[in-house]
């Protein structure tokens, strides 16, 4: 009985997968083996092998004002100030 292989294709930023390639490549792994070995592990697990979270509001303002480049800056004394007052 022979085993069956699919072609998956998808799109992923260019720099990203040069920078995967690279350290893939130090550990003897192609592009292929690392998304084999992906796909492998979410059978095994029953679910993605990493965590995956949502970001929280706060977090989603500050990534939206990087890309608008309106992020504000605070100094350190400003952040515990923060803690401390709640």
């Amino acid at each position: 009985m022979t085993l069956q292989n699919d072609i998956i294709r998808a799109r992923i930023d260019h720099s990203i997968k040069i920078e995967a390639q690279k350290i893939l490549d130090t550990m003897g792994l192609s592009l292929s083996d690392a998304i084999r070995l992906f796909f492998y592990q979410i059978v095994a697990e029953q679910k993605i092998p990493f965590p995956i979270k949502a970001p929280n509001l706060e977090t989603l303002k500050a990534l939206q004002s990087h890309k608008e480049n309106t992020l504000e800056s605070t100094t350190l004394e400003n952040i515990q100030s923060s803690w401390k007052n709640g």
